[in-house]
This record gives C-alpha cells, structure tokens and sequence, in this order.
C-alpha cells in the first residue's frame, strides 16, 4: 500500500546510450532534486571501488557510505538476498513475472519492495530533496516504486542509428570516467531486437503510470 512520502521519485526509464544519465544529472542539478544514477545496481559487485561524482571512491564517499551501511543495518534481508530479489524482479525478462506480481503478490516481491522503499528512505533522510532521482532505465523498475511513493516515469526513445553508432564502439572499463564494465561492439540484429524490446516494455510501462516520452 502507497505511503505518504515527504519525497517524490523520478523514473528514468528507455534503453542504454539513449540520453538517461544526462538527463539524470540535468534534472539533479536542481537544488531540490537529488541525482542517485542507477539505483537497482546499488549494491552490485565492486561498487564500493566506482567512483562517485565527488570525486570519491563510493565505499568512502560521505554520502554513499553511510546510507549504504544504514540500509545494510536496517534491511529485513542481507544485502546479498536484496541482489537475488532483484534479479528476479527487474529486467525485461521479468516483465511478465512482475506483471503477475501486480495481481498476486508472492511474499518474495514485497519483501523486495520492502528492502527497495528502505533504500530510498534512507537516501531521503541523507539528502532531504523533495525529488530523488532514479535513472534505472529497466521498464519493470516502476512496478516496485508505485507500491510506496508517488513516482513520475519519463521514456526516453533515442533513435536507433543514434543508438547502434553507440553501441558499435568498443567501450573498456573506466572506473574515473564512470565506466564500470565494458562493451565491446555488438551486431546490428541484436542491438534491434533489444532496442525493440526495451522500448516496448518501456512504452508499455509509460501508459500503465501515465508517463511522459521524451525522443
């Protein structure tokens, strides 16, 4: 059940190297939003050693650092348990199976749901903005934000020349300049149909929340 939250959450949703992290930081820019990048990889292996933007090492950034320790304290379920639940429930592999989740609710998702509203009530505590900016680009994300706080959901559809020069490039781990794994450059098929798909999932999710699409 949606809880009255003293922030609001904007959702970054469309498929990668469309546009989403400038967005993110243009948004966040505003003194009373807060930018957090992608937050359903919020605990991914070897976060701690990426960088912040402060220019810190997440693991000893001072804002980083404590919510993720008073997450970790305060969570129903290890932080480990948090990453299998999210494998579960985000992606659009998941898209069906969280849709089911909608009607029936398995005690995994809303322990999942749980564990995600701590997360963000403890980045709200920390921050104290009205917006707290999510760029987590997955389409299922939403499904689990709208259970406890008032979310606006923007789709943004690059095109997809745009996109596959983009992901023709052979991209190497950069830990400074925020590249955290790397992308070698993939075939045209393949970059269609997950194109397709992200923005169908996307646009899906956009109507169910009355989200805006931005191109």
């Amino acid at each position: 059940m949606k809880r009255n939250k003293p922030y609001k959450i904007i959702y970054i949703q469309g498929y990668g190297h469309s546009g989403t992290t400038i967005l993110d930081i243009l948004l966040g820019s505003s003194e009373d939003a807060f930018s957090c990048g992608e937050l359903t990889f919020i605990n991914r292996e070897g976060i701690a050693d990426e960088f912040c933007s402060c220019n810190n090492r997440i693991g000893k950034c001072s804002f980083w650092s404590p919510v993720m320790k008073s997450w970790s304290e305060k969570s129903n379920i290890p932080l480990t348990d948090y990453k299998k639940l999210r494998n579960q429930f985000e992606g659009n592999r998941s898209y069906l199976r969280v849709l089911k989740n909608q009607l029936f609710p398995s005690q995994m998702f809303r322990t999942y749901i749980e564990s995600t509203e701590l997360l963000y009530d403890t980045i709200y505590e920390n921050c104290g903005t009205s917006f707290i900016i999510d760029s987590s680009k997955q389409a299922t994300r939403p499904f689990v934000l709208t259970k406890f706080a008032e979310v606006q959901v923007l789709h943004i559809c690059r095109n997809f020349r745009g996109v596959l020069n983009s992901e023709k490039k052979n991209v190497v781990v950069d830990l400074k300049d925020g590249i955290e794994t790397s992308s070698p450059p993939k075939r045209t098929l393949k970059v269609l149909l997950d194109w397709l798909i992200s923005n169908l999932t996307c646009a899906c999710t956009a109507l169910v929340f009355n989200g805006r699409r931005i191109h």
